[in-house]
């Protein structure tokens, strides 16, 4: 007997829906074939009657099965573990197609994430082990410039956008508390080049490295450095001075501003999707 793709491929139905008559090629009508052939009085069994739900009982496990079977023939072809599906027909007659091997990327079809049959066959014939997409994650600055606390903010509740053009979210990973950020007054300001540099009304607990907020000093004449986030080349405690790089900056800050540098708060935030998007 010669076997097609399509007979290891595709399941026979039940056939349980069609009861009354079930076509040849079911399972039930295969059954009752196979008892008319051994003279069965199969002619006065009605459907629910005692032999006939025998029968369809075992016609539906027989074609769960072959359901089964559809998917691990189909599981040792890259290609079809790949992208097969195995349709099949329920015994209320709605018909399901469900894929050989589930997207462990897709959520609405593997909401697990479970590896599968194309896993396994990768890992077997060819040792080669998916890359499983992950959630790109990060430390995020937030300076809270208000008088009052923000939150508590549940993981999860706390979005943000990039500003790039896809605009990919993300959220914060623990509970998320904004106090009022510590404020500094900046009362010099002077641009060479590309480096800022900035007197402060205080650099306690800054270095080098430490994120700076600078807020709107453009009203001051110093242009550029506007709700810009600043990592500092240089602290001077003694001048109370700091430096940073930004060449969009110019001018020389006339007066005061107060409140115009802040100290941010730093969290890890993590993509609302995974992949790389």
């Amino acid at each position: 007997m010669t076997l097609t793709i399509s007979d290891l491929f595709t399941p026979a139905e039940s056939g349980v829906n069609q009861a009354q008559n079930p076509p040849a090629d079911t399972w039930l009508g295969k059954e009752l074939a196979v008892a008319k052939t051994v003279e069965l009085p199969i002619t006065a069994w009605l459907p629910g009657g005692n032999a006939r739900s025998i029968l369809a009982i075992t016609a539906v496990g027989m074609a769960q099965s072959d359901v089964m079977v559809s998917a691990f023939a189909q599981a040792g072809f890259l290609q079809w573990a790949a992208t097969g599906t195995v349709i099949y027909v329920n015994p209320d007659g709605t018909t399901v197609t469900n894929p050989v091997t589930p997207d462990p990327s897709d959520a609405a079809a593997n909401p697990t994430g479970a590896l599968g049959w194309l896993d396994a066959l990768g890992q077997q014939l060819y040792d080669v082990t998916r890359i499983a997409q992950t959630y790109a994650a990060g430390v995020l600055y937030l300076v809270n410039t208000s008088a009052g606390s923000i939150g508590p903010v549940d993981p999860g509740q706390f979005h943000v956008a990039a500003t790039t053009a896809a605009r990919p979210t993300y959220s914060n990973t623990t509970t998320l508390t904004l106090t009022p950020s510590t404020a500094r007054d900046v009362t010099a300001g002077s641009v060479s080049g590309a480096t800022v540099t900035l007197t402060l009304s205080s650099v306690a607990g800054l270095s080098a490295g430490s994120i700076l907020f600078v807020g709107k000093l453009s009203p001051k004449a110093l242009t550029g450095t506007d709700n810009y986030f600043a990592t500092l080349l240089t602290v001077n405690g003694g001048t109370k001075q700091v430096t940073f790089t930004n060449g969009a900056a110019s001018g020389t800050l006339s007066g005061t501003v107060t409140n115009g540098a802040y100290l941010p708060v730093s969290t890890t935030f993590q993509a609302d999707f995974a992949g790389t998007t």
